[in-house]
């Protein structure tokens, strides 16, 4: 299905010439989260059992409303990554990149990444999930651009704080301007998600596009 036309708005710098597409990862271009699978898979691949044994009482936490949705996120971090290898970490999310994510990805949703990839359009990848392994997967999908949840650390291991915002709902808005340095996009944009909480992003794009498994791709 060709890209569908958009209004371009007002007249921009040239930085703004080229359209815009923005990409949610998880529902989106994968058809499921991946942030458990990539965490636990490390644990067992690395025989690491103690995180495997907490993860169910956070979940518990997360589910009762005990844990706020970035204080749950940083549980379940620390508790699996904290003091990781930097390297160790990265050779998994290659892995994962690899091997875990091609089977799941939505193919009409990647499809349309094609083409924008194709037209020369800016193409960037937008995901409350944490950059240990996000961009890992950006790269086995051919895009250069990520915005996503950061986590503290230092040269040698990860820690298990998030950094600044956790890259989710509003939140993902304004990382993203701030990424691009601008409230608007001048050009024609597209963005692409599959949650309620990405609703945000879908409007302030020129064409925002929600994923649903019956209908497709849904023009909001």
């Amino acid at each position: 299905m060709p890209l569908p036309a958009t209004t371009t708005a007002a007249q921009g710098s040239a930085a703004d010439a080229r359209p815009l597409a923005v990409f949610d990862l998880d529902g989106t271009l994968v058809a499921r989260d991946t942030f458990l699978p990539f965490l636990v898979s490390y644990a067992r691949r690395r025989r690491r059992l103690r995180p495997l044994l907490t993860l169910p009482a956070y979940l518990g936490l997360y589910a009762c409303g005990l844990l706020s949705d970035r204080a749950a996120k940083e549980r379940v971090l620390g508790s699996f990554l904290r003091g990781q290898c930097r390297r160790s970490v990265a050779e998994h999310a290659d892995w994962f990149a690899r091997t875990w994510v091609p089977p799941r990805l939505r193919a009409e949703v990647v499809g349309r990444l094609r083409e924008h990839q194709r037209a020369g359009h800016r193409v960037i990848l937008l995901s409350a999930s944490p950059d240990m392994y996000v961009p890992a997967i950006a790269q086995s999908l051919g895009i250069t651009e990520v915005v996503c949840t950061r986590v503290a650390g230092d040269s040698a291991a990860w820690g298990g704080a998030i950094v600044g915002p956790n890259c989710k709902g509003a939140a993902k808005l304004t990382c993203l301007r701030e990424h691009l340095g601008r409230e608007r996009w001048a050009a024609e944009s597209f963005a692409y998600g599959d949650r309620p909480h990405d609703l945000t992003i879908l409007r302030w794009a020129g064409a925002g596009f929600l994923v649903t498994r019956r209908a497709g791709l849904v023009r909001v």
